[in-house]
């Protein structure tokens, strides 16, 4: 039996799913949701502040500022809660397959090319969830 994974390991894990899911928030919440940073492929009419803001300018009003907010720190706290979801599903993953004998009789490619594949469908799953 295996024990715990290597911190290093976690972290990239880790690492990983937070990318993948920064990259969802940047796209959908706006750049202001997160951290100053680069961001590319943020189109403002496709995020969830540009919605709001189109859906007030069809009906001729006003968008409040306090409801949008209200709207984003909801969908952030969605997004944070799917990413720690990923991130367990992942690491579950990995422990399990290292955990599993069958590991240990692999050639070194066929252990990469299985692990790519399992974490290719939870990295697919979240995604899809998100």
């Amino acid at each position: 039996m295996v024990g715990k994974l290597p911190k290093v390991l976690v972290s990239q894990i880790e690492t990983s799913v937070n990318h993948l899911f920064q990259r969802v928030v940047d796209r959908f919440l706006g750049p202001f949701a997160g951290p100053k940073r680069l961001i590319v492929g943020y189109s403002r009419d496709l995020s969830l502040p540009g919605i709001y803001a189109s859906a007030h300018v069809n009906e001729r009003s006003t968008p409040d500022q306090e409801t949008l907010n209200g709207l984003v720190r909801v969908a952030q706290n969605y997004l944070d809660a799917e990413r720690h979801k990923a991130t367990a599903k992942a690491l579950n993953a990995v422990q399990a397959f290292v955990s599993n004998q069958a590991y240990y009789d692999q050639d070194p490619a066929g252990i990469q090319t299985t692990l790519l594949d399992t974490l290719s469908d939870v990295f697919r799953e979240a995604k899809t969830s998100s």
